[in-house]
C-alpha cells in the first residue's frame, strides 16, 4: 500500500515505560486499518486463552486509512482489546478529532502492553518538524507528574473535570482519550471517552484500559494527511457528498432528527422493546420519540470531523433535577452538552418505562460523566426492575420511577448502595440473585433496542455478533425497517444469511477504513472503493474490500473459538425464543433460531459448530492465525459446512482453560444460560 497512506504502528510497553515502533507485526493491507488492523495486532501479540484483563493482554487504538481526510464522515477510530465483560474480542469505534490526531502524529496504530506501575498518562506527540517518515514521541507519564492534584479514586473526578484538569496540565493541542470513575474502579459496564464528548461504550473497554493503569491517552500531532492522487480523490469526496446530500435519511432524517427519528418507526413495527422484553406495545413512546427530543430538548445539532449529517443533538445544561440534587458531584455539565441517541432514549426510557425526556437527559449525563455504557446501564436497571417487582430483590425498583432510576445511574457510575450491584452487567447480576433468565444478553452484552421476535434478521444478527448483542455489527434496521436497499418480511426466517453476511462484512469495512456507518445510507462498497484506491494509490475493487470484511470476521470467529465460544453461545435470551409477544404488531411471534443459524454456518462456510476450518481459514489467509488461536481440541477434523453430527459437536470445556461459571474480570465469559 502507498506510504502516502501508511503511518506507524507504535508499541508502549507500560510495565517498561518504553515504546518503539513495533517490528515484525501483521501486514496492514489485507485488513485495511482500523478495527481490522486492530484484530490482527490484538491475534498477534494476545491470546484468547488469556483473561481478558491479564496484562500481557493488548489494547490498541487504531485509526483507518481515511481518517482525518476530506471523505465524508471520516473521524472515526477504532479500540480493540478482549472484553472483560463479555469475554470475546472486542472493539469500540468513535468519531470526533482522537482519531484525526492519531493520524497526524504519524501514527496507524498504538499497542499497549503490560500495565503501569501506577496511574499513567500516555502521551504521544507527534508535532514539530519532523520527517514524514519519523515516529512521534510516546511517553508513559506518572499521573503525579502531570496533573499531582488529581486523585483517581475519587468518585468525583469524572469526565468533564478529568478533561478540564488535563488540558490545563498538558496545554494545548492534545485530544484525550480515558476511562472515567465506573472504568477507573474496574466496573465492566465502562466505557471509554474522548474529550470531544465521543463515547466507545461497550463491552468494558474503560475496564479494560483501566486495569493498565492508564488515566488517559493524550495524543497530538499537525503533519499533513496526503493522498496518493488528490485530484481523483477530491472528484470522488464531491460526488460522495452529493449522494450523501440527496439520501433522505442523511440529508433530512438524521440531521433534523437524530438517530431518535426511528423510535416511533420500530414502534410501529412491533420491535421497541419496553420494560425488560416484556412488551413492545408502551404508550410513553412519543414522548420520547425524535419529534420530542426536536422541540422539547435539543437546542442545536453537533457532527463529529468531516460529518454533514451531524446527527448528535446538543442540549441545555441542567435540563433536570427531579426536586433534588441526585447526580450533583458529576459535574455541572454546560451549555452544548450532547444529548441521547435512539439507544440511549430507548434504554434510559422504554426498556425501564420512563418518559420524561429531563429524566432521561441527565442520566445520559451521568453515564457520560461516570464513564458508563448507556445501552447496558439501562438494560441492567431494566432487568433489576423486573426482578424487583417479582419481589426477588428486595429494593423499591419499579418501572417507570424516573427518580429512582436517575439515582440508580448515579450509585452505578459511583459505585455505591444498591448501584454497585448492577455494574457488571445484567448477566452477572440477575445470575447472582438466581434468575438468569430476566436479563436480556447475547454473550454478556445487553441486547439493544430491537427486539427480535418483531425484526427476525435483526436476532440472527445479534446471536452472531462477534462482539455479543449488538446492532452495529450488519444491522437489519435497512431492509427489514426502513426499505433499504430494498423491504424484507422482517418475520421471516429464511433467505437473510446472505444478506446478512454483507452487512457484517460492510461494517466490518467502514470500521476499518474510518468512515462512518451512517455514510452507508447513502453509497456503498463501490463508493469506499474508490476513495481507498485514490488515497492509498492501490487499485481496490469493491469485492477487494468486502472479502477484507470477510477476512476480519472470520479472524474474530477464531478469536472467540480460540476463547471458547461456539454454537451454544451463538444463541437469544430465553424470553425471546419461546415467550410470545403479548401485544402489538407482532403479537403472538417468538423466535426460531435453528434453522436461521443452521443458514448462516452454510453460508459462511463454516461447520456445524460454527468452526472455522482449515479450508476456509487458507481461503482467506488466515492459516497462520487458525494454527495460533484455536486449541487443536476444537478442530479435530475436516468438517462440511452446516453437517451438525454428534461426533463434530465440540464440548466448550474441552477448550483450554474454560471454565464453567466465572463472574468477573477473573472470568473468560458466563456460560449461556437459559
Amino acid at each position: 500500500m502507498n506510504r502516502t497512506a501508511v503511518g506507524h504502528t507504535m508499541h508502549c510497553r507500560l510495565d517498561q515505560s518504553t515504546s518503539a515502533v513495533l517490528e515484525g507485526g501483521p501486514d496492514r493491507a489485507p485488513f485495511l486499518g482500523g478495527r481490522g488492523y486492530g484484530v490482527a495486532l490484538l491475534a498477534t501479540l494476545g491470546s484468547p486463552r488469556l483473561d481478558a484483563l491479564d496484562a500481557h493482554q493488548p489494547f490498541v487504538l487504531a485509526a483507518g486509512p481515511l481518517t482525518g481526510t476530506s471523505a465524508p464522515s471520516s473521524g472515526r477510530f477504532a479500540a480493540v482489546a478482549p472484553s472483560p465483560l463479555t469475554g470475546t474480542v472486542f472493539d469500540g469505534n468513535a468519531g470526533g478529532r482522537f482519531g484525526v490526531r492519531l493520524r497526524q502524529a504519524g501514527v496507524d496504530a498504538l499497542v499497549l502492553t503490560g500495565a503501569a506501575a501506577g496511574w499513567s498518562v500516555v502521551v504521544v506527540d507527534g508535532r514539530g518538524a519532523h520527517a514524514a517518515d519519523e515516529p512521534p514521541l510516546v511517553r508513559v507519564v506518572p499521573l503525579c507528574e502531570v496533573w499531582p492534584e488529581a486523585d483517581p479514586s475519587d468518585a468525583g473526578l469524572v469526565w468533564s473535570r478529568t478533561v478540564e484538569g488535563l488540558r490545563a496540565a498538558l496545554g494545548p493541542g492534545f485530544s484525550l482519550l480515558l476511562p472515567s470513575v465506573a472504568g477507573r474502579r474496574g466496573a465492566l459496564l465502562g466505557s471509554l471517552r474522548t474529550d470531544d464528548g465521543r463515547n466507545l461504550g461497550r463491552g468494558g473497554l474503560g475496564a479494560a484500559l483501566a486495569a493498565k493503569r492508564v488515566f488517559a491517552v493524550a495524543v497530538a500531532g499537525d503533519r499533513a494527511l496526503p493522498v496518493a492522487e488528490p485530484d481523483r480523490f477530491s472528484f470522488l469526496v464531491y460526488e460522495a457528498e452529493k449522494q450523501i446530500c440527496a439520501n433522505p435519511v442523511t440529508s433530512r432524517a438524521l440531521p433534523e432528527f437524530g438517530t431518535a427519528v426511528l423510535m416511533q418507526l420500530v414502534h410501529q413495527a412491533g420491535a421497541l422493546p419496553a420494560l425488560n422484553f416484556t412488551t413492545t406495545s408502551w404508550p410513553g413512546v412519543e414522548r420520547i420519540s425524535g419529534e420530542s427530543v426536536r422541540d422539547g430538548l435539543a437546542v442545536g445539532r453537533k457532527g463529529c470531523f468531516g460529518c454533514r449529517i451531524r446527527c448528535t443533538p446538543r442540549v441545555a445544561a441542567q435540563s433536570w433535577r427531579g426536586g433534588s440534587d441526585i447526580g450533583s458531584q458529576a459535574g455541572d455539565g454546560a451549555a452544548g452538552d450532547t444529548g441521547p441517541e435512539y439507544e440511549t432514549l430507548w434504554a434510559l426510557g422504554a426498556a425501564v418505562g420512563v418518559d420524561d425526556l429531563g429524566a432521561i437527559q441527565e442520566a445520559n449525563r451521568l453515564c457520560g460523566e461516570y464513564g458508563l455504557d448507556t445501552i447496558s446501564t439501562g438494560a441492567t436497571i431494566a432487568c433489576a426492575m423486573e426482578l424487583s417487582e417479582q419481589g426477588v430483590l428486595g429494593h423499591d425498583l419499579r418501572f417507570g420511577d424516573a427518580n429512582r432510576m436517575v439515582e440508580v445511574v448515579r450509585q452505578m457510575g459511583e459505585g455505591s448502595g444498591f448501584g454497585a450491584e448492577l455494574a457488571d452487567g445484567s448477566a452477572r447480576f440477575a445470575l447472582a440473585y438466581g434468575h438468569p433468565e430476566a436479563a436480556m444478553h447475547v454473550k454478556s452484552l445487553e441486547l439493544p433496542a430491537y427486539d427480535p421476535r418483531g425484526m427476525h434478521g435483526q436476532g440472527l444478527a445479534y446471536a452472531t455478533s462477534n462482539r455479543g448483542a449488538c446492532h452495529l455489527r450488519g444491522n437489519m434496521l435497512g431492509p427489514e425497517i426502513l426499505g433499504i436497499p430494498k423491504m424484507l418480511d422482517r418475520f421471516s426466517t429464511a433467505g437473510k444469511a446472505g444478506i446478512l453476511l454483507n452487512l457484517q462484512h460492510l461494517s466490518a469495512v467502514f470500521d476499518s477504513i474510518g468512515l462512518c456507518k451512517f455514510a452507508g445510507f447513502a453509497f456503498g462498497e463501490e463508493v469506499l472503493a474508490r476513495l481507498m484506491s485514490a488515497a492509498t494509490g492501490e487499485p481496490l475493487a469493491a469485492q477487494d474490500l468486502l472479502r477484507a470484511g470477510e477476512r476480519i470476521w472470520n479472524l474474530e470467529r477464531l478469536w472467540n473459538i480460540g476463547a471458547g465460544f461456539l454454537r451454544a453461545d451463538d444463541t437469544l435470551p430465553h424470553r425471546v425464543l419461546n415467550t410470545p409477544l403479548p401485544d402489538g404488531p407482532a403479537a403472538g411471534r417468538t423466535f426460531d433460531l435453528a434453522p436461521m443459524l443452521n443458514e448462516y454456518y452454510r453460508a459462511r462456510g463454516w461447520d456445524g459448530e460454527g468452526v472455522v476450518g482449515a479450508e476456509k481459514a487458507a481461503a482467506l489467509g488466515l492459516e497462520g492465525y487458525r494454527a495460533a488461536l484455536v486449541p487443536a481440541q476444537a478442530v479435530p477434523g475436516d468438517r462440511v459446512p452446516g453437517d451438525i453430527r454428534s461426533e463434530d459437536v465440540v464440548s466448550r470445556d474441552a477448550v483450554a482453560g474454560a471454565d464453567e461459571e466465572e463472574s468477573k474480570g477473573g472470568g473468560r465469559h458466563l456460560r449461556a444460560v437459559p
